[in-house]
């Protein structure tokens, strides 16, 4: 829910994702945001840069997951 929560603020490079969620491995992150993209909530662009530049970003069913989320996340918020 982490990573979708921040990718629904804007689409972010992964180290970024890193530096954002912390005491998460490299690992954890990896098999996190592949399985978020193998299930169609994430999508992964490229940039033709040396190093390659890989930025993650929302797709439409993520944003949707996003949308069925909100209203948990803010009774979670608000829960004593």
């Amino acid at each position: 829910m982490v990573v979708v929560c921040l990718l629904h603020q804007r689409p972010h490079r992964y180290n970024e994702l890193r530096r954002e969620i912390t005491g998460i491995s490299q690992r954890m992150l990896t098999y996190t945001v592949r399985g978020l993209e193998d299930e169609g909530y994430v999508e992964r662009t490229v940039f033709p840069t040396v190093p390659p530049g890989v930025e993650y970003a929302l797709t439409e069913r993520g944003r949707d997951l996003v949308s069925s989320m909100l209203p948990l996340l803010r009774w979670a918020n608000n829960a004593p």
